[in-house]
């Protein structure tokens, strides 16, 4: 079925709902990737809106990046719309509690919390709605066609998540030296300036600026071979949702953290396509991490190779992550007041000392004594951390019955 967007009739054919999903909308899809494939593209210069002209000249959406979690773009990006929702918490902080380290990770290969919120799973949580648009569609070829869809569905409250070539895109790092299709979303516009305002990667986690004409080429003169992967969805944070907090599950999945158990078995994490170049789906789980997390950099300070920083990234967040769960637990009357989470602190303190060494070695060049410095560390982190949520755990399992 297709969702009433407020666009033109005519526009409303390629505009989807999410959860609709059938053999012929699969077939369609398939054939305007085809069309796509051979359609000469046209040339894009500069460009302004010249849709209706009662529109503010300016306008911005709600969007919070100070938010735990943020490695990696399909985790961040909903959360920062749902975020401003407080209900979003019980989902939240009944997610992302297990850690994974793939086994001989490479440089593509993912460091992750487990099971994680994507945009999806809050849509499923009723906190998104959200449509998808065909971006092969024969409408969107005329330039500026993209900038009049955006900014209608920006006016009607839509955040537009797409992957789109990063190649065009001004501040981000592969911007003019490699094509990359990736994640962005776009939550504002000036009318004025003609540029929208776009979240995702550049120095940091951040919202920028660009030009209209930078989001078409994006979307339009990326390779043709990587047309398969362009992405085009509108997002709206539902009000009034209030999902429930399943302690028994978060409780199960600290267990299994601190146990060290496999959560996903390797077939389920190959066919649930957590990542685009993630390879490796066999490693170590929970506190095994921290062993793994050593082997790893020693591994790299031998070969005097640079380190993946999203892997300390991902470290430190699981460790705020859970010093926030922590004060949520208590706020829930789960734990005692001050059982656990001033001493769990420390072990943050501690996940931050590991990204900045790892960081002075990338920068100051591959120095052993900060792998030495790494290695030290994080075999403290995984003797208080396990110090503080042994005892948090034993008070959440409840008394076996009799």
């Amino acid at each position: 079925m297709y969702t009433r967007t407020g666009l033109n009739p005519g526009e409303l054919r390629y505009v989807r709902d999410a959860c609709s999903c059938s053999r012929r909308d699969f077939l369609r899809r398939k054939g305007s990737l085809l069309r796509a494939l051979v359609r000469p593209r046209a040339a894009i210069s500069h460009l302004t809106y010249r849709g209706r002209q009662d529109l503010p000249i300016r306008a911005i959406l709600p969007f919070a990046t100070d938010i735990p979690i943020r490695s990696y773009l399909n985790q961040a990006l909903p959360l920062s719309i749902v975020s401003r929702d407080p209900n979003h918490r019980t989902a939240l902080f009944g997610s992302f509690l297990q850690l994974f380290f793939p086994d001989h990770k490479l440089e593509y290969d993912r460091v992750l919390m487990l099971p994680s919120l994507r945009a999806e799973d809050w849509r499923r949580l009723s906190l998104l709605d959200i449509s998808i648009v065909d971006t092969h569609a024969a409408e969107l070829t005329r330039p500026g066609a993209l900038v009049d869809l955006l900014i209608e569905h920006l006016r009607q409250g839509h955040y537009a998540e797409m992957q789109i070539d990063e190649y065009f895109l001004p501040g981000r790092p592969c911007f003019r030296t490699v094509h990359s299709v990736h994640d962005n979303l776009i939550l504002g516009y000036d009318l004025n300036r003609n540029f929208f305002d776009v979240a995702g990667y550049g120095q940091d986690y951040e919202v920028a600026g660009m030009r209209f004409e930078d989001i078409e080429k994006a979307f339009h003169h990326m390779p043709r071979s990587a047309l398969g992967r362009r992405y085009l969805a509108m997002m709206r944070l539902r009000e009034g949702a209030k999902p429930e907090f399943d302690l028994a599950g978060m409780t199960a999945q600290l267990g299994d953290y601190l146990h060290s158990r496999i959560t996903m078995a390797p077939d389920v994490m190959r066919n649930a396509n957590l990542y685009w170049k993630a390879r490796r789906f066999t490693g170590a789980w929970g506190l095994d991490t921290y062993e793994a997390f050593i082997d790893y950099v020693t591994r790299m300070g031998r070969g005097r190779k640079a380190l993946d920083l999203r892997a300390t990234r991902t470290l430190w967040e699981h460790k705020a992550c859970m010093l926030a769960r922590l004060k949520f637990l208590q706020e829930k009357q789960c734990l005692a007041k001050g059982q656990s989470w001033p001493a769990y602190a420390a072990v943050v303190d501690l996940a931050k000392a590991v990204r900045f060494e790892a960081y002075e070695y990338n920068t100051a060049g591959p120095n052993p004594n900060c792998i030495d410095s790494m290695t030290a560390i994080l075999r403290t982190m995984r003797d208080m951390e396990a110090e503080v949520l042994r005892p948090v755990h034993a008070a959440l399992v409840p008394p076996a019955r009799a």
